[in-house]
This record gives structure tokens, sequence and C-alpha cells, in this order.
């Protein structure tokens, strides 16, 4: 055996010294030979474990956390492993909750000040080791986002600042009561040298709870100087989506992030090169510049929060799933991240149909689950945290190397635009007033020179609810249609990528750059379907409107109008028989959504659904078909296209109307290549993604199950039974396994096709399909 030279950042120093580690756990009774197994698991000789499967816990003490130093130590990483069954935990290195205490460390740093109830106590150092011999991974969760006024006072120059020369915290005081700084102040060297020191205690990897930079932010000296080295102009004064340099301050403030993130990581690597880091991340909308787009290169992970709480108008069931999905479509393993605690409660853990729930759809949408929890003293509390985690990451665990390293085998993509969430203001007329549907928006404000001034903070804000309303809606529509999907990203528009797919959504993208176009031609030209709404494509990718018929004549249009259809409409009516409107009788009407465009279609185009005329009362009888159309289909080359002039997957999430989600589905679907190779026959409620391991013919069929007892929070998940699955070009020598249920699946055979019966499914099931 080959010995490697042994120095403070080897690797092999370090996996030596775990593996003796646990080797005299084992002896001297602290861990079970089992636990040999479960660290292997971990993966301690892989230099990128944080690529396998994980699922992460952290504990949360609130202002008291020298509660997690007295607590028996060993006990603590036992039960993260045994009872939570988690293989990575995140510890507070600063602390995340007590207001103002944020640099205030939990370990012994240099130059910083630790927690004075800890004493001597050193909370990372300590853990770490016992943390290893339990095979558990150990993140240190650095708050940096969350200061004290008095802290900023002793710091000037750190905090961001609005435009009036005011702090955000103290214009928006965060949580009630603190405040924020700029990740382009002095700030960031404080910042960097306390990753460094949390770094030296051994710890895996580094969580940043921030920073980011919050709305009308930052006018600091720093960020101004900067902007002006950029752009030689100065920082403009208010939003505004008429000028350009407010989209280059747009631009400014997410290349800042990547910037801190990029030094961050450098930091982290000067003293363990192995380290991971990731930071709080953001959807699609990223008002706070952290956007999981631009920041993939610097981080190691991305994450971003999926928290539940009750409400009225709670009916995002498929958040979790939609998070997954969208993370995991980069390069980096992903986490959702969810807040085991009813809302603004915290020391109520979630119902436990709400938490298996979540952490299901997590790992059906390709990402790994991580939950954080109150450490509450009453037993019943702890027991009902334990009753919505424990089954299901059980079954994880023991499955984990079995859904190491799964590819998508979804023939449909749904591209989410990271351009269209930055740049898109729609310029129709009546989209931010009255209308049919709705209400005066309010999107104009008095200019104080008797003129009005357009509030393009509101309308932006407008713009954005509804991307994401077209991003939630398509995405309940195809998992209600058990047609499993991608998420894309705009780096995907590329024509090998989108090769793969039968179909492409584009949820009004609104904003494509020319190359993008362009491929997106070409994957039709090879028989592909595009499906495409309201004003997709009028800009190009940095919101500038455009002008382009040819793309027009693509989408089956002659002409599109910058006007909504008159605001009294409110029915539309199918036309004709095709394939779009199947499950659809002709002649029947139907709901119309709230933002109808007015189009004209082009020649050859087929319009099955079109507007009803203007009803201005709702008591009275149908009004005759108008002229303009619902729904445009036409034949493009070697594929098809089917274009919506509305919102309609935002029509779809807000109202939940089954016809629009068929139109939705039949769309996805009229295609001319490949069918899906996974159809099940189930309620709506059951989720479906179809992967395989890479390297591997066997199938992974993954299935959720959202059938709750009509309520939310959840209370109770409603088994389902006889579920059946038929997969087209089957082998005839495999085997089906429920892995849930543990019992092989009998096969009846349909020509090339198997059909199987998977006889009840309570929360989750993954049906593996393998060679005998």
């Amino acid at each position: 055996m080959r010995l490697e030279p042994l120095n403070a950042n080897s690797s092999a120093m370090r996996f030596r010294s775990l593996r003796w580690i646990v080797l005299a756990a084992i002896v001297t009774g602290i861990l079970s030979p089992a636990s040999g197994q479960i660290f292997a698991e971990v993966g301690v000789s892989d230099r990128q474990w944080w690529r396998k499967p994980l699922r992460t816990m952290r504990h949360d003490y609130g202002a008291h956390f020298e509660r997690f130093v007295k607590s028996d130590l060993q006990i603590v990483a036992r039960e993260t492993r045994e009872l939570w069954h988690c293989n990575t935990e995140l510890v507070m290195g600063s602390l995340g909750c007590p207001p103002g205490l944020a640099h205030v460390t939990t370990f012994d740093a240099s130059g910083f000040d630790k927690l004075e109830q800890l004493g001597e106590r050193d909370a990372l150092r300590e853990y770490v080791p016992i943390a290893h011999a339990n095979g558990i991974r150990v993140i240190a969760y650095l708050n940096m986002h969350w200061y004290s006024y008095e802290f900023a006072e002793s710091h000037p120059g750190w905090e961001q600042i609005t435009y009036s020369g005011e702090s955000y915290g103290r214009v928006a005081p965060l949580y009630g009561s603190g405040t924020a700084f700029c990740p382009n102040s002095s700030w960031r060297d404080w910042a960097f040298k306390l990753i460094i020191e949390a770094a030296k205690t051994g710890v895996d990897g580094i969580f940043l709870d921030g920073p980011s930079m919050f709305p009308g932010c930052c006018y600091c000296e720093t960020c101004q100087r900067l902007f002006r080295e950029k752009t030689g102009a100065e920082i403009p004064e208010k939003e505004d989506w008429s000028n350009p340099l407010w989209k280059k301050f747009v631009a400014f403030r997410e290349e800042s992030m990547v910037n801190f993130l990029r030094e961050a990581r450098n930091a982290l690597h000067r003293v363990n090169p192995d380290a991971i880091i990731y930071i709080n991340g953001e959807l699609w909308s990223c008002p706070s510049a952290c956007s999981p787009w631009q920041l993939e290169p610097y981080q190691d992970m991305a994450g971003a929060e999926a928290f539940f709480s009750p409400g009225p108008w709670v009916h995002d069931l498929y958040a979790s799933l939609i998070v997954a999905k969208f993370l995991s479509a980069g390069c980096n393993p992903s986490l959702v991240f969810t807040h085991h605690a009813l809302g603004r409660w915290y020391h109520i853990p979630l119902p436990p149909a709400e938490m298996k729930l979540a952490i299901a759809q997590t790992v059906a949408g390709g990402a790994n689950p991580w939950f954080a929890l109150f450490d509450s003293s009453p037993s019943y509390v702890r027991d009902e945290a334990v009753a919505g985690v424990a089954d299901i990451q059980r079954f994880l665990e023991r499955n984990s190397e079995l859904l190491t390293g799964e590819v998508s085998q979804a023939r449909v993509a749904l591209w989410v635009s990271e351009q269209t969430s930055r740049y898109y203001v729609s310029r129709v007329r009546g989209f931010y007033g009255e209308n049919s549907a709705g209400r005066e928006e309010n999107p104009v404000a008095e200019a104080g020179n008797g003129k009005t001034a357009i509030d393009w903070a509101k309308r932006k804000a407008t713009c954005l609810d509804r991307f994401h309303a077209e991003v939630k809606g398509y995405s309940e529509a195809l998992s209600r249609a058990h047609i499993p999907f991608d998420i894309l990203w705009d780096v995907h528009i590329l024509p090998d990528r989108l090769g793969q797919y039968d179909a492409l959504i584009l949820p009004n993208v609104a904003c494509i750059s020319r190359s993008q176009r362009e491929a997106i031609r070409r994957f039709v030209e090879l028989g592909g379907t595009v499906v495409a709404d309201f004003e997709c494509g009028q800009y190009d990718e940095s919101g500038e409107p455009v002008t382009d018929r040819e793309w027009n004549g693509f989408l089956g249009l002659a002409h599109i109008s910058k006007n909504l259809t008159p605001p009294a409409t409110s029915y539309i009516r199918v036309v004709a028989s095709e394939s779009v409107v199947t499950g659809l009788q002709a002649g029947q009407v139907v709901a119309s959504p709230q933002f109808v465009l007015m189009v004209k279609p082009g020649t050859g185009s087929e319009v099955p659904v079109v507007i009803l005329e203007p009803m201005p009362l709702g008591y009275q009888e149908l009004a005759p078909n108008s002229k303009y159309p619902a729904v445009v289909t036409s034949q493009q080359r070697g594929g098809r296209v089917v274009y919506f002039p509305s919102l309609q997957g935002e029509f779809y999430y807000s109202s939940k109307i089954s016809q629009h989600s068929t139109l939705i589905a039949n769309a996805a679907a009229w295609t001319k290549r490949t069918r899906q190779q996974v159809v099940i026959d189930a309620p709506p409620t059951l989720h479906l993604e179809v992967r395989k391991p890479k390297g591997s013919q066997n199938l992974h069929i993954h299935l959720v199950n959202n059938t709750g007892d009509m309520q939310r929070p959840m209370t109770e998940i409603v088994p389902l039974h006889n579920i059946k699955i038929t997969i087209s070009d089957m082998p005839s020598n495999v085997k089906v396994h429920s892995l849930w249920l543990n019992k092989e699946l009998p096969v009846t055979r349909q020509g090339s096709k198997g059909v199987v019966v998977l006889p009840e499914i309570d929360i989750y099931d993954v049906v593996v399909v393998s060679q005998k």
C-alpha cells in the first residue's frame, strides 16, 4: 500500500483518522458493527460525497444554543442517524434565530465574539469528530444576513443603503428588528475570515444563509463607486424598466452576489480544498439576486426554501416538487429546505402527512431532503416530529445506493426562463388595469406635475407573480396528467439538449434571444412540439420589445396585437375535433382565461377553440363566437406548435378549472415523436417520475401520492390501491419490484408491453424494473 504524505489538509489523513474513529467507536460500544456499513453509505473515501443521496437536518435552539453543547453529543449524533435517518447535519456556526446575534459564533474563532453562555465549549470542534464517527457529515451554518443595529453602528459603511441614504434595515427591519450588510462593502473581508475560521474546525462544508441584495439596494459608497467604474454612470434613482441603466443595475446586483460567493469559496478552499459551500438561494424570481442560474459555478450544491405556512390561500400542493425539479435542472446536486414547523408557530412541527409529502416530492423531483426543527422539550411534540420523518427517511436510507445517479427519462420539457424572470415587463394595454375578472392594480401614480407616472415596481411585481403562476400552473397540469417533465434553464435551450425531448413548453417565455429562437425552430423542424402562450417571444433577452414576423409565423399567427380581447368576454367555445381538444366536446363552452390577446391565425393554422363575443352581463344567453381564437395549432415543417393567446398556465393555477388542465396536457402530448414509456392508470393526484440509473437499462418509476383529506395542512394521506402501470418495449427477462412494499410484482405481457399492478401506495414508492 502506498502511503500518502500527511499534512493538515491531507484528505488521506482525514479519511484514515476517520476510519480509526469508527473502529474505536465500535470496539468501545459507542457504535454497533452495522455502523461501519452506515458510514460507508456516506462515502468516506469519496471526495465528492455530496453527490450521493443526502438527508440533512438542522436542530434549532432559538436563543439558547447552549442547550446543544449541554446535551449528550453522542446521543445527538446517534439520533441524527438512527432516529431521524440523516447522514448530514447543519450545526450553527453563527446564530440564526436570536435577533442581533449573527456576528456571534458557537466555536473558537480568532477575532470573533463567541456566545457567552458557551464558556469554554466549542460546539463545532466538539461535535465534528463525534458526528463523523456516526457517519454524519457536518455543515456549519453561517448567518450572513441578519445583524443588530448596535453591531452595524460599530462598523460604519457595512450596511445596505437605499437611495434615500437610509439603511435597508431601518426602512424595513429584518424580522422586526435588525439590518443587513452589503456584500460589496468591507464587511466581505470580515465574512471571508469567518468562513476561514469555521473551516479550521474540520467541518465538511459551509452553508451561507445570506447575504443577499435586498430590494432597492444597494447605494452604499462602495456600490456607487463600483457601478460608476463599470458603466460610467450613476445608479438610477428608482426602479424604471424603460431605463437601460436600471437593467444594468439589476445585472450589477447579481454580479455582486456572484463575486461574493466566488471569493467565499476561494477563502474556504484555502483551508480545506475538499469542503463544500452553498448558499440559501431563490427560485426564478430572484429579488435578492441569489439566482441559482448565476451562482451555479461557485457553489457545490443548490438549495432553496419550500416552507409551508397555513392560511386561507394555501393551494401549492406541489410546492416541494416544483422547487426540486427547478433546482435539479442544474449541474449541482440540490436540496429543498423544509421547515418542520407549522408556519410561524415554530414550536409545533408540521403534521406528519405534510412532512412526508414534502420529503417524497423532494426526492421524486430529483433533489435531496433537508429539514429544520425546533428542539422542543415535550415528548409528544418530538414524537409528532419524528412521525413525519422516520419511515420515509428510513426508506431512503435503505435504498440510498440504488437511487444514486438517476437520470430523468422525461420526454417533455418546461422552460423556466431567467431572462423573462429578470427583465419581462409587459407592454400589453390593459394588463395592469381593470378587466372582466380582475380589479385595478394601481399601475400609475401621481408624478407631482399634474401628470401620471408609471409605477414600474408595481408592474414588475405583477409580471413576476403571473410568471410564477404560469410555471406552477403548467407543472400542476402535467403532474395531474401523469406526464413526466423536466425543467430547463436558459442555458439549456440548445439544439442538442432539446433533441432529447418530444415537447417543449414555453410558459409565457416572453424574452428569447435570436440563438434560442433558432434552436427552438430547429427542434420543431426535427419533429418536436412547442407549446407557447401569451407574449412568448415578443421581447429580446434583455426585455426590449421586438417585431419578429417570422417568429409570429412560427407560432401560427398572422398578427399578434398588444391589446387584450374585450374585457367583458368570459367564455370560450370548442369548435373542432382534434387532438388538442380530446376529452372536450365540439360546441362545449369553457370558462375564459382572464387575459387573452387579440391575435389573427396564419394561413394553414387551425383554430379548435374560439372566444365568444363580449357578454357585459352574467345572466344572459351565451353570445355567438367571435373572430378571435383561444387556441391556435399549426404544423410547422417536421413538427407542431400549439399557441394559447392567454396566460394559460396562470389561469389554470388560479382557477383549477379542469378543462384548461386537459388542454395543456393534450398540447404536450400532441407530438410526432416517441410517446412516454411508462403510463399509469391512477387518480390525478398520483405523481409520476421515470428515471434510469446512469449506465443502466433498469427503470425506476417514482410515485408520489398527493391524495389528502381536502384541507391544508393535511392530517391524512388517503392510500390508493391497484395502480395499473403499463411499460412499453419491455423485455421478457425482467422482474418488477416495489421498494416500499419490498415485494416482487407479477408482470402481464401485452405484446411488447408489460403491465404490472401496484396493490397499494401510501405516500411514496419506487417501482424498479430490472433484468432477471
